[in-house]
């Protein structure tokens, strides 16, 4: 049986869905009225002159694209190697060569946190079934302390 929920702390980013319809545009008038959803921005840009040609005192609105992402693994990263080295069998590379990061044991060993290395692939955190919880919560403290330590540093050079 495999287990999806091995990647608590894959790096990740947010891309625009190419697989996803086209983006939709709307514009909105401050008394309410809507162009409704159009596949170009000039057409719903068309309606608002449009609009306020009928009503010559409306001259505010609020303009809405609405377009579709996806959350991917960072290139380079353990989960993207996964995903298409393995051909996303994540199973048959987790039990591999895969030892708790605590204690050693190969026995019930499941990913519980990739760590980025800030350069080359994240690194790898195992856990058995004993120290998984430990071992995730630690991973968790160390991504903390890493984006508090980043903010920290860019303050300083902020002010330098």
């Amino acid at each position: 049986m495999t287990s999806r929920r091995l990647f608590a702390f894959a790096s990740l980013r947010l891309d625009p869905d190419e697989d996803a319809a086209a983006p939709a545009y709307a514009m909105t008038c401050e008394c309410g009225e809507t162009s409704g959803p159009m596949e170009q921005q000039v057409d719903a840009d068309l309606w608002a002159l449009t609009h306020t040609g009928q009503q010559p005192t409306h001259r505010r609105y609020c303009g809405t694209l609405v377009r579709a992402f996806r959350v991917v693994p960072v290139p380079g990263s353990l989960l993207h190697q996964i995903e298409n080295g393995a051909g996303g069998d994540v199973a048959a590379v987790v039990d591999l060569n895969a030892a708790c990061s605590r204690c050693g044991t190969s026995r019930g060993v499941a990913l519980v946190a990739t760590l980025p290395t800030g350069s080359g692939p994240d690194r790898p955190v195992y856990g058995c079934p004993e120290h998984a919880k430990e071992l995730a919560d630690a991973a968790e403290d160390t991504l903390l302390g890493t984006e508090a330590l980043a903010r920290l540093n860019r303050l300083g050079a902020d002010r330098g």
